[in-house]
C-alpha cells in the first residue's frame, strides 16, 4: 500500500524561492478553499456506501479557492480497504517526494474560480473485504505546514483551505435504550400515537456510540434524526460516556456494556413520534434508522433495533360450539398464532386464503381432540396484506381476518 501523500505549494523553478519564502508569512484569511475527494469520473463525492471489490478513479479536486492557483498543499488518508494502485494525471512538476509527502506546483496556473483537478489515482476499493469500521479517504491538513494551503498566482502567497472527505464504509454504532437488551416497545404506542392517549407513552433514549475508529465530536448535533423524527430539545443532544457498541455488531444485536472510555451522543426522542413514524406495528424486531451528517457535510447513517411487544390475547370465552378464536399479533411479520376450540374429538380443517379466495396454506386436516388447540403459522415468502383464516368441522364455519405487514 502507498503511504500517506502530501503535495506542497511550490511554483516552477523560476519562482520556487518566492513560494517557499512566503510560507513563513502564514495563511490569508478570508478564504473558503475546499479540496474533497471524489471517486469516479463523473466527480460524485462517494457516501454511505461499502464498494467492493472495485477499481476507479480516486479524484482531489480543488473549489472555491476565488483565485489562481500556481501550487497546493494537503495530505491524503486512507483506510485498509483502498489499495493505491498508481498515480495518474500529477502535476508536471514535483518536487519534494518524502514518506511524508508530496510537493507539486503547475506549469500554468490553475483556475480556482470553478472546481478543478489537483490529482488523480487508480485504486482498488474493497470494503466489504475489510473488518476495519469507519472506512473514509480524506483529505486533511499537512503534517509540516499544519492545514491545507495554496499558492496564490501572481504573488505567491499561501492561503488556507480545508479538506473534506469521502465515507466509503460508515460504521457509526447505534444504542437504543442503552443497558436494555432486547429493546423493549409497547405496542400500545402505535395506538397512542393515532391520537388516542397524546399525553401517553414516555420518551426512548438513544445513543450514538463513540469508539477508537469514531469520534463522536465530528458529529453535527442538529443534524441528528431517527427516523426522520428529531430528538426532543429538552436534555437535547449531550456528549457523555454511557456504553460501549456490541461487540459483533450484527443485525438487532445489543449491548448491556457500560461507559468504555469513548464518548457517545446521548439523545432522547418522544416514543409516540417514533411509532408514528414507523406505523403500523406489530410484535417482533423492527430496525430503525438514524441519520446525520458530520461537520464536514458528509452524511452517515446508523442502525439498531427495537423488539415490539404487545400483550397477552384476552382468554377464550367457550360457549360449546367449535369456534377460531385469537389470532396473535395481528397484525403481524411473519409469524401468528391462530387458537381454535372444539367441544369433542372430530376432523378439523383450517386453512389460510388470500382475499381472491386463493389456498395459501393448510394448518389443519384431520381429527384432533377435545378442547383448545393452538397452531403457528409463518407467512415468509408471502406479500403484504389482508389473508383469511378458515376453520371448518362438522358443517361450522368460522373465519378471522388476519393482516401481514412487513
Amino acid at each position: 500500500m502507498r503511504p500517506a501523500l502530501s503535495v506542497s505549494a511550490f511554483a516552477l523553478s523560476a519562482v520556487l524561492c518566492a513560494a517557499v519564502l512566503s510560507l513563513a508569512a502564514g495563511p490569508a484569511a478570508g478564504q473558503n478553499g475546499t479540496l474533497t475527494v471524489y471517486f469516479d469520473p463523473a466527480w460524485t463525492q462517494r457516501t454511505g456506501e461499502c464498494p467492493g471489490p472495485i477499481v476507479g478513479s480516486l479524484y482531489v479536486v480543488a473549489e472555491n479557492f476565488d483565485m489562481y492557483v500556481a501550487g497546493i498543499e494537503f495530505k491524503i488518508d486512507y483506510p485498509p480497504c483502498l489499495t493505491w494502485l498508481a498515480d495518474l494525471d500529477i502535476p508536471p512538476v514535483t518536487i519534494g517526494s518524502s514518506p511524508n509527502g508530496l510537493s507539486m506546483a503547475w506549469a500554468l496556473p490553475q483556475n480556482g474560480y470553478t472546481p478543478f483537478q489537483v490529482m488523480r489515482a487508480l485504486v482498488l476499493w474493497n470494503c466489504a473485504g475489510c473488518a476495519v469500521p469507519n472506512q473514509r479517504v480524506s483529505v486533511v491538513a499537512h503534517p509540516v505546514s499544519g492545514y491545507v494551503q495554496a499558492a496564490r498566482f501572481p504573488d505567491y502567497a499561501i492561503v488556507e483551505g480545508h479538506g473534506r472527505a469521502s465515507v466509503a464504509c460508515p460504521d457509526v454504532a447505534l444504542d437504543i435504550k442503552p443497558g436494555s437488551c432486547p429493546n423493549p416497545f409497547n405496542i400500545k404506542l402505535f395506538e397512542f400515537a393515532s391520537g388516542e392517549k397524546p399525553n401517553k407513552g414516555g420518551v426512548l433514549p438513544v445513543a450514538v456510540l463513540g469508539s477508537a475508529t469514531f469520534d463522536v465530536t465530528e458529529v453535527d448535533l442538529a443534524s441528528l434524526l431517527l427516523e426522520g423524527v428529531a430528538p426532543l430539545a429538552k436534555g437535547g443532544p449531550k456528549v457523555v460516556d454511557v456504553a460501549g457498541p456490541a461487540v459483533d455488531g450484527g443485525e438487532c444485536e445489543c449491548t448491556t456494556a457500560g461507559p468504555d472510555g469513548y464518548p457517545d451522543i446521548m439523545m432522547r426522542f418522544q416514543s409516540q413520534a417514533i411509532a408514528a413514524a414507523i406505523a403500523p406495528g406489530y410484535e417482533g424486531d423492527r430496525e430503525l434508522t438514524l441519520t446525520g451528517y458530520y461537520l464536514d457535510g458528509v452524511p452517515f447513517e446508523a442502525k439498531d433495533c427495537i423488539r415490539i411487544v404487545g400483550h397477552e390475547p384476552v382468554p377464550m370465552e367457550f360457549t360449546g360450539e367449535p369456534v377460531l378464536g385469537n389470532v396473535f399479533p395481528n397484525p403481524f411479520n411473519p409469524v401468528t398464532r391462530l387458537t381454535y376450540f372444539v367441544p369433542e374429538s372430530r376432523h378439523v380443517r383450517l386453512a389460510i386464503y388470500e382475499v381472491t379466495g386463493r389456498l395459501v396454506a393448510e394448518l389443519v386436516n384431520g381429527t384432533v381432540e377435545a378442547g383448545e388447540h393452538t397452531i403457528e403459522w409463518n407467512a415468509r415468502g408471502l406479500a403484504s396484506g389482508v389473508y383469511f383464516g378458515r376453520l371448518e368441522t362438522g358443517g361450522v364455519v368460522d373465519i378471522k381476518r388476519l393482516v401481514l405487514l412487513k
